[in-house]
């Protein structure tokens, strides 16, 4: 990512962390990740394990949390020390939520 605050790459990634794996189905497992956002809230997504693998290998009888770095479109946030994240890949929580604003040093 590029540093200032109007000078965001159009693709990039956030920091998250692989939590736990809920389900061998439907294939190939389901897990959880967190996403912790700029005012310190942390947010559940859902989804299968590929998804978030860019890492490292996500399996039932891994090690949690697991490090994981979340596709998505970066745009400038409120502040200087925050950005807008979309993420990508349909990924979302549980209501459907898929932008937030993260720290900066959470993108990569």
């Amino acid at each position: 990512m590029k540093e200032g605050r109007d000078n965001i790459d159009a693709m990039d990634g956030v920091k998250a962390q692989v939590v736990r794996w809920i389900s061998d189905e439907p294939q190939p497992g389901w897990v959880e990740v967190h996403l912790i956002d700029a005012h310190g809230v942390t947010h559940s997504l859902f989804d299968k394990p590929p998804i978030f693998e860019s890492v490292a290998t996500i399996t039932s009888d891994a090690h949690y949390p697991i490090a994981a770095v979340l596709d998505c479109d970066i745009a400038p946030g409120p502040t200087d020390d925050a950005v807008t994240v979309a993420l990508r890949h349909g990924v979302e929580t549980s209501d459907g939520k898929h932008t937030f604003e993260v720290r900066r040093d959470l993108v990569v």
